[in-house]
């Protein structure tokens, strides 16, 4: 089996990010590295995002 393809996502805090964030998540093939904002760098993505809380188990992704 190929290991997932590792993506970033640039401006995530916008409502284009969170959407792209949510395919993403549900994604079998792609891993999100890492998601870029520049006003909300250091927060948590499901503070901006709630819809997009970790499920159990899963490390929550953070904006840098």
């Amino acid at each position: 089996m190929t290991p997932p393809a590792r993506v970033s996502i640039a401006g995530g805090s916008g409502y284009g990010g969170g959407e792209l964030i949510r395919l993403l998540l549900g994604h079998p093939c792609v891993e999100i590295s890492q998601v870029t904002s520049e006003s909300h760098a250091g927060e948590f993505v499901h503070q901006l995002h709630p819809n997009l809380r970790p499920r159990r188990g899963e490390q929550p992704l953070r904006f840098t």
